[in-house]
């Protein structure tokens, strides 16, 4: 736990000399913390932050999407980062996929609209709601609109149980 005040040496950037010292108060408020968080991320360029974002999930890109106008913007433009992410959901859900993009879909949209999908339906082949008896028992959730290939081949996965 930390408790009373420390000395923090601030480097001026690009330079390894000292800029000044203040004293770290961790009483001073979370405002003025998140202030300097926010302006560090500020001064990245937009090729360090694609790159940065190119190594996220699928999961992790639509949650930074949501976090602010800059991120947006970014992932909005840049519609390369979420196509690895959807030819790997085409393994999973490829009538789904194909089907997105034949619509004219960005690769983006395909990956917002399929992702959860793609989960539930590894999720129904790998049986975890076969011993469900009725509908009303199911998690809440577990339904989403599938191709009928792909219904197909949770039905052949639990026929074969």
């Amino acid at each position: 736990m930390f408790m009373g005040r420390s000395d923090v040496i601030v480097e001026r950037p690009g330079t390894r000399e000292p800029q000044g010292r203040y004293q770290a108060d961790p009483l001073r408020g979370m405002e003025e913390g998140m202030k300097d968080r926010q302006n560090s991320f500020n001064v990245l360029p937009p090729e360090m932050i694609l790159q940065i974002l190119n190594v996220l999930d699928l999961k992790s890109l639509l949650a930074m999407k949501e976090t602010c106008k800059r991120l947006h913007q970014l992932l909005e433009d840049n519609d390369w980062l979420w196509r690895r992410h959807c030819l790997q959901l085409k393994a999973v859900c490829p009538t789904e996929i194909d089907e997105d993009r034949k619509k004219g879909h960005k690769w983006q949209e395909t990956g917002r609209l399929n992702y959860k999908k793609c989960i539930m339906k590894q999720k129904w082949k790998a049986g975890m709601f076969s011993n469900i008896d009725s509908y009303e028992k199911l998690p809440p959730h577990t339904m989403y609109p599938l191709s009928v290939e792909s219904w197909g081949e949770i039905l052949d996965a639990e026929l074969s149980r």
